[in-house]
Order: C-alpha cells, then sequence, then structure tokens
C-alpha cells in the first residue's frame, strides 16, 4: 500500500506475534508456542438470556471484522460486506426496512441521529438517510478505510490506513480538511477510530502518539507520546494506537500496543499515570475503574485515579479477546470461539457464559440498556440480557 511516498506493510496483531517468536527462535531462543487455554468450569450466578439474533451476513474472503451495528433510538441499523443495511428494533429485533447498497462495505455503520455513514472498498465515504437508507451523498479519500466514520458539530471525520484524516460537511459531503501523519514501514492492519469530544478530535496513530485536532479546521493543539518505539527490528519497534481514546471530562485513557496505558489531560496531552502494558483492543471505564484485556488475553481492572491494578483475570489467556464492556453489574469480553464472558465487576471472577455461534466475536460487545449486542465474524448479531441468579433457585 503506497503511503507518502514509502511502501507500509499492514499486519494482523495474530501475525506480528508469530514473527516476534521467528525472530527470538533465529536469536537462538526457542518460544513455547501455547495453545488457547481451554474454558474452565465454574459455578455461574448470573443468567443470560438471548433476546433475539439475525444473520446480517459475512465475508471471511475479504476479513471484513468491523462490521459493527449503530444504534440510535430503540433502532439497530447492521450493514454487511455486500451492502445489504438492514433497520432493526432494539427490543425485539423485528426488521424495520432493507436497503441494498451497489458496493462492497469496508466497515460498519457510522451516525449522528440524523444520517448514517458507511465506507467502502474503494475508499468511498457514502452518507444514508436514517429513515430508509436511501444515498445521500458520496466522496473519495486518497487510501482504504478501515474505522467506521464518526461525526459531531456538523462534520463527519474518515481515518484511512495512509495516516490522513478527512472531514465532510455532514449535509453536503464537501470536504472540509485532512490532516496527516507519518505512518511507519511496518504497521498492525487497523488504525485508531477518531474520538471527537468537546469540539477535539483524538486521533490514536500508528507511530505511538495520540494528537488532539481543533474540529472545525484540523489545527494540531497537542501531541504526546503514548509508546515509544523499541527494539532492533521494526515488529519489536510496532506501537500502534489501534483503539479509540476513552474521554470522561477531562481525562482521556489511551492504551498502546507492545506499549502502556496513559491517562492522560485532555486539555494539553500531560500525562497523569502510565502503566506498562500492551493491547490494541478498546478500553471501557465506570465510576472507579478501567478495564482492558491485554495482548496475552488477560483481563484488568485498573484504579481510575492511579493506574493500580484492582485485579486480573488470566484465565482467557491467547483466545483473541474484544475490548470489554460493562454491561449491567458486570463487564463482558468476546472470543476467538464465539463466546461471551461475563465478569465481576468487584474481583473479576466468572460469573456468566454465553456462546453466540462458532465463530469470533468480531468487535467489542455494545451495551444498549439491558441488552449487550455481540457480533460474530460469520455473521450472527445478538442481543443478550443478563440477571443474577437468586440464592433461592
Amino acid at each position: 500500500m503506497a503511503s507518502l511516498g514509502r511502501i507500509v506493510i499492514l499486519l494482523p496483531a495474530r501475525v506480528v506475534q508469530l514473527l516476534v517468536a521467528i525472530a527470538l527462535t533465529a536469536c537462538g531462543t526457542t518460544p513455547e508456542q501455547e495453545p488457547p487455554a481451554e474454558l474452565t468450569a465454574f459455578d455461574p450466578s448470573a443468567r443470560v438470556s438471548r433476546a433475539w439474533s439475525v444473520d446480517i451476513g459475512a465475508d471471511q474472503e475479504f476479513d471484513v471484522t468491523n462490521l459493527r451495528p449503530y444504534v440510535h433510538a430503540q433502532t439497530v441499523y447492521a450493514i454487511d460486506a455486500e451492502g445489504i443495511l438492514t433497520a432493526y428494533t432494539l427490543e425485539r429485533g423485528k426488521r424495520l426496512w432493507r436497503q441494498k447498497i451497489e458496493r462492497k462495505i469496508a466497515t460498519g455503520v457510522g451516525g449522528n441521529g440524523e444520517h448514517l455513514w458507511v465506507a467502502t472498498r474503494d475508499g468511498e465515504v457514502l452518507a444514508l438517510s436514517i429513515t430508509d437508507g436511501a444515498e445521500l451523498w458520496s466522496a473519495n479519500v486518497a487510501s482504504e478505510i478501515l474505522t467506521v466514520p464518526v461525526a459531531a458539530d456538523g462534520r463527519v471525520v474518515v481515518r484511512s490506513i495512509d495516516g490522513r484524516v478527512t472531514t465532510f460537511d455532514v449535509r453536503t459531503g464537501e470536504r472540509q480538511w485532512d490532516y496527516r501523519s507519518n505512518v511507519p514501514v511496518l504497521t498492525l492492519r487497523g488504525v485508531g477510530e477518531p474520538l471527537i469530544d468537546g469540539g477535539l478530535v483524538f486521533l490514536g496513530l500508528d507511530n505511538g502518539r495520540i494528537v488532539a485536532l481543533n474540529l472545525s479546521d484540523g489545527t494540531l493543539l497537542w501531541e504526546q507520546t503514548v509508546t515509544a518505539p523499541r527494539g532492533r527490528s521494526e515488529v519489536e519497534r510496532l506501537v500502534d494506537v489501534d483503539s479509540a481514546p476513552v474521554s470522561d471530562g477531562d481525562a482521556l485513557f489511551v492504551s498502546g500496543y507492545q506499549g502502556r496505558i496513559v491517562l492522560l489531560a485532555a486539555n494539553n496531552g500531560a500525562t497523569r499515570w502510565s502503566r506498562d502494558m500492551s493491547s490494541n483492543k478498546p478500553l471501557a471505564i465506570d465510576g472507579s475503574s478501567v478495564y482492558v484485556a491485554d495482548e496475552q488475553g488477560v483481563v484488568w481492572a485498573l484504579d481510575r485515579e492511579s493506574g493500580t491494578a484492582l485485579w486480573k483475570q488470566d484465565s482467557l489467556l491467547r483466545r483473541g479477546l474484544t475490548g470489554v464492556a460493562p454491561h449491567a453489574d458486570y463487564v463482558a469480553v468476546g472470543d476467538f470461539e464465539g463466546y461471551v464472558h461475563w465478569l465481576s465487576r468487584t474481583d473479576g471472577h466468572f460469573v456468566a457464559r454465553r456462546r453466540v455461534d462458532g465463530a469470533a466475536i468480531a468487535n467489542v460487545p455494545s451495551v444498549h440498556g439491558d441488552l449487550l449486542l455481540a457480533q460474530s465474524r460469520s455473521g450472527t448479531l445478538a442481543a443478550l440480557r443478563i440477571e443474577p441468579i437468586r440464592a433461592d433457585e
């Protein structure tokens, strides 16, 4: 993929881990290639029920993994890789309407409550009607798009793999401004989704840095290093910030691959605390904790104010975990065999488990009221509820 005059090599995280193992072997070290952890039995203290599920289609050949739905006003908008956009009721999964878009789709659905956006495999951004999915406008960017377009304050922000951020007017599709960053020669396949908050665009970069841009004109306000490249090989120096930052008032939580979890001041990027930990999965927060699944499959709860570990759950090692999602009184995480696991927020012990289907959970589950939406790579979108098991049952 040509980018800024250089050749950029994009690698899935699982391939990077294999290359690291090969490099260690070449140096005379023989790492043990352990299999994924087997699921352990436990006594469930909560019951999971499937409210509904639908098949939105899958495309294993193109390896589309970010076809996550958008939810607004009790309606779920989901699209498959062949361009079939469907609206369902959130409560029951009843189909409201379906629209065929004559494009091959590369991302899930974004929206702002008035419009929907998707990106195609040809680097095209499509604006769609939220009422029936009809196309409103289209625009092209310079390169492949892997993240869902995000919008706020009259602008839709699109991130492409060549290090460019492009903004468009939400109603007309008129291009507003571009921001470019340098992309390392070797990088993970994936880019961090922009976060828009308080008139700013926060953006994790493939070079281990995070920047804050003015949403109105793209002016760079500050930049901060999450993780500095280390090691001799390009693989060892991978430091992608591939998950969206999480904002909470004046606090900004960020994770980096082969690097750190950091808490930054949103107004100037100053580091409040940092903790060595490798993750390219989305973080989650609640009133007291930060939840993260690290590169090895350990789920952590960290203290929001200090980054100190509160608990860890290491029984899901190498199971290809998604990001963590707070759900009811628990936190949920998906794995490569299609299971969703619920853990206690207090100490991380298992409270429930439910399988969506036999394929990997594709994205971090999303929570809407009492429903958790989990989507598998084979195209099953399931709405799940959880409730405690009473002592007298």
